[in-house]
C-alpha cells in the first residue's frame, strides 16, 4: 500500500501493519457486522479482557525496571539522600533519567503493538472487512488504527468543525488532565504512604508505588482503546442499516421536503458539535444519509446548531419526528451520550412535543452490546407525546 501523504507516520505505519495482518487472516463476512451473536460476543469479550490484562502486565514490568534501577542507584546518595551533594544528585539522575526515558518508550511501543494486534483480532472476530478493492477507501481501517494508537479524530470533516461551539479553555483542560493522570495518581499514592508509614519504611516502599499505578492506568487505557475500537468496528454497518430503516426505498423518503432533508443532515452535524468530536461512526452515518437523501445544497452550515433549531421548528410534525430519529441515532453512534447531546435532544423533544430520555439510553445499550437495531427501537427512543 502506498503511503498517504496527508497521514502522520504513526497512522501510515498502523495501516501497513493492519493491511499485512489482514492479508494473513482476512475477516469473514457472513452477516451484519454490527449484530453480534453469542459466540462473537464471547470471543470479543476474551479479546478485550486479554488486552486489559496484558496492558497491566506491560505497565507493571516497565515500571518495575525503573524501580529496580532507582533502588540500585540510590546507594550513590548515601544514607541520607536529603543531604546528598550536587555531584551525587547529578550522578543519580544521570542513571535514573535515561532509564525512565527508555522504559517509557518501551512501554508505549509494547502497548501500541499489542493494541494494533488486538484491533485486528477484534475485526476478524466481528467479521469486519478492513480492506477490500485496491481503490476502496480505507476509512474503517484508519479509524481502528487511530483508536489503537489513541490518536485524536480530525477536527474538521465534510464542512463540520467539531470545536465550533467548544470552549478553548475546556479543551485545553481536558487534554492536560488526561496527560497528567499517571503522574497525579502516583503523587497522591506517595502522599498517602508518607502519612501512613514510618520514615524508615518510606525509602523502601515509595519507589514501588509507580508499579501498581502504571499497571492500573495502562489497563484502564487499554480498556478504553479496545472498547472504542469495538464501537468503530460496529459503526459503519449500523449506520448504513439504520439510515435505510429511517429512509426506506418505498417512496416515503421522496415525500420529505428539502428543508427536512437538510435538517436530517444537520442533526448529525449537531451531534458532532455537541460532542466536540468528529467520531468516524458519525461520519459514516452522514455518508449513509447522503446516499439515502442526496447531498445538501452547497454552503449550508451543518455545524450551526442555532440554524438547525430554526429549521427544525419550521418542519411538519411528521418531519420533526423523522429528524429527531436521526438525532437519536447520531447521539448513540459513538457509544456514549454527552451532556451536550442530551441538552440538544431535550430541546428538540420539547419543540416536537415529546419528552423522556429512557428510550435513548436503551438505544445506546443495544448498539454497544451489538444487538439488532430496528426502526421500532429508534421510534421508541423519541419519547412520549406530551
Amino acid at each position: 500500500m502506498a503511503d498517504t501523504p496527508e497521514l502522520g507516520r504513526l497512522e501510515r505505519f498502523a495501516l501497513r501493519y493492519l493491511e499485512r495482518a489482514y492479508g494473513r487472516v482476512p475477516a469473514r463476512v457472513d452477516d451484519a457486522v454490527h449484530v453480534l451473536d453469542t459466540e462473537e460476543r464471547a470471543q470479543l469479550r476474551r479479546i478485550e479482557l486479554g488486552v486489559v490484562f496484558r496492558a497491566g502486565l506491560i505497565g507493571a514490568f516497565t515500571a518495575a525496571i525503573g524501580a529496580l534501577v532507582e533502588i540500585e542507584a540510590s546507594a550513590i546518595l548515601g544514607d541520607d539522600p536529603d543531604a546528598a551533594s550536587f555531584d551525587q544528585q547529578l550522578l543519580f539522575w544521570a542513571i535514573v533519567g535515561p532509564t525512565v526515558g527508555v522504559t517509557a518508550v518501551l512501554e508505549i511501543a509494547l502497548l501500541y503493538w499489542d493494541g494494533l494486534r488486538s484491533v485486528h483480532r477484534l475485526a476478524v472476530a466481528a467479521g469486519l472487512p478492513l480492506f477490500g478493492d485496491k481503490d476502496e477507501p480505507r476509512t474503517t481501517a484508519l479509524a481502528l488504527a487511530r483508536a489503537a494508537l489513541e490518536l485524536p479524530n480530525p477536527r474538521t470533516a465534510k464542512g463540520i468543525d467539531a470545536h465550533r461551539e467548544a470552549s478553548k479553555l475546556w479543551l485545553a483542560s481536558v487534554g492536560l488532565l488526561y496527560k497528567a493522570k499517571v503522574g497525579l495518581t502516583a503523587f497522591l499514592a506517595k502522599a498517602l504512604i508518607r502519612r501512613a508509614a514510618g520514615r524508615s519504611l518510606l525509602r523502601a516502599w515509595l519507589v514501588w508505588v509507580a508499579v501498581p499505578v502504571t499497571a492500573f492506568w495502562d489497563a484502564v487505557v487499554a480498556w478504553r482503546v479496545i472498547r472504542e475500537a469495538r464501537l468503530r468496528a460496529l459503526g459503519p454497518s449500523a449506520a448504513t442499516e439504520l439510515a435505510e430503516a429511517l429512509f426506506p426505498r418505498d417512496g416515503s423518503r421522496d415525500a420529505l421536503t428539502e428543508d427536512a432533508r437538510v435538517a436530517a443532515h444537520m442533526a448529525v452535524g449537531g451531534s458532532i458539535v455537541s460532542t466536540h468530536d468528529q467520531h468516524p461512526n458519525l461520519l459514516a452515518l452522514l455518508d449513509a444519509i447522503d446516499r439515502g437523501l442526496g447531498h445538501v445544497p452547497e454552503g449550508v452550515p451543518l455545524d450551526d446548531t442555532r440554524l438547525f433549531r430554526e429549521r427544525f421548528v419550521a418542519l411538519t410534525e411528521a418531519e420533526r419526528d423523522r429528524v429527531l430519529e436521526v438525532l437519536m441515532v447520531a447521539s448513540v453512534m459513538d457509544g456514549r451520550i454527552s451532556r451536550g447531546e442530551r441538552k440538544l435532544v431535550q430541546e428538540l423533544q420539547t419543540l416536537a412535543g415529546r419528552s423522556g430520555l429512557a428510550g435513548l439510553h436503551a438505544l445506546r445499550r443495544r448498539f454497544v452490546r451489538g444487538e439488532p437495531l430496528t426502526r421500532d427501537d429508534v421510534t421508541n427512543a423519541l419519547g412520549a407525546r406530551r
